[in-house]
C-alpha cells in the first residue's frame, strides 16, 4: 500500500510544462537556470537492528555512532518532495546513495530531462552532468563565490524541507527514534513524507519549532 501511494504522490516530474515551472521558481529565488530541484540526505534514528545474517548491525550505525537510516530527499522550491530513497543504513555515504539510485539512472539515460537541468547538492556529492556542486576553492569577489553564494541559497530549501519534515513528524527526530526493524521504519518514513507531500499540495501550515540542534548539525557536511 505505502510503495503505490509513494509512487503516486512522490514522484520526480516527466512532463516539461512542470520541469519549466520548477525551473523558472529556482531562477527566481537564487539566479540558476536549469534547476529542478535540490537533494540531500538526512538520518532517521532507529533502534539497533539484530545481527541475525541478514541486518548487520554494524551498518546501521553512522559516523555520529548511533544507528539510523540514510535518506536521500529530492525536492522543489515549495519543499514538495520529488523522489525519496529511504533503504539504506546509516553508514552509506551520500555519494553512494546518489550512485545507486534510480533517479540518477533515469537523468544518465535521458529519460527524465527535457533539456538542460540538474539538481544542486552539497560537497558530498559528486560533480556531474545532472547534479551541481559548489566550488571547493574561490577567490573574494571572483564568479565562482558568486555561483556559490546563488547555489547555497537555493540548495537551502532542501534543508528546510527535512526541517519541515521532521517538524511535522516528529517521530523522525534524533531523539525520538523509530523502534522498529528498518524495513518498517523505511515504510514509516516513506509514509511520513507521503503525508508532508499533501500537506504541501493542500497549502497547510506547518508548526514552525526550531528542531534539535543535533538534528541540524548532522546534516551539515564536514568538508
Amino acid at each position: 500500500m505505502t510503495n503505490n501511494l509513494l509512487r503516486k504522490y512522490v514522484k520526480f516530474p516527466d512532463d516539461q510544462s512542470t520541469q519549466n515551472a520548477i525551473k523558472d521558481e529556482f531562477f527566481e529565488y537564487c539566479g540558476l537556470g536549469g534547476v529542478l530541484g535540490a537533494i540531500d540526505c538526512t538520518h532517521v534514528a532507529i533502534v539497533a537492528p539484530p545481527d541475525d545474517g541478514f541486518h548487520h548491525e554494524k551498518n546501521y550505525v553512522n559516523r555520529k555512532g548511533w544507528h539510523s537510516i540514510n535518506v536521500q530527499i529530492v525536492c522543489d522550491m515549495n519543499m514538495k518532495i520529488l523522489n525519496v530513497v529511504a533503504r539504506f543504513p546509516g553508514c552509506s555515504h551520500d555519494a553512494f546513495i546518489w550512485q545507486a539510485c534510480n533517479l540518477r539512472k533515469a537523468f544518465d539515460y535521458g529519460r527524465k530531462i527535457h533539456g538542460d537541468g540538474w539538481l544542486l547538492g552539497d560537497s558530498g556529492y559528486p560533480q556531474e552532468l545532472h547534479l551541481h556542486t559548489p566550488y571547493s576553492t574561490v577567490s573574494t569577489g571572483s564568479a565562482e563565490e558568486q555561483y556559490n553564494a546563488a547555489h547555497s541559497r537555493g540548495r537551502c530549501v532542501v534543508e528546510r524541507c527535512n526541517g519541515v519534515l521532521k517538524n511535522r513528524f516528529r517521530c523522525l527526530l534524533k531523539h525520538r527514534t523509530l523502534h522498529y526493524m528498518p524495513e518498517v521504519a523505511c515504510s514509516i518514513i516513506n509514509s511520513c513524507i507521503i503525508l508532508h507531500n499533501w500537506c504541501v499540495e493542500g497549502e497547510i501550515k506547518w508548526e514552525d519549532i526550531d528542531l534539535p540542534e543535533e538534528d541540524i548539525l548532522f546534516d551539515t557536511v564536514i568538508e
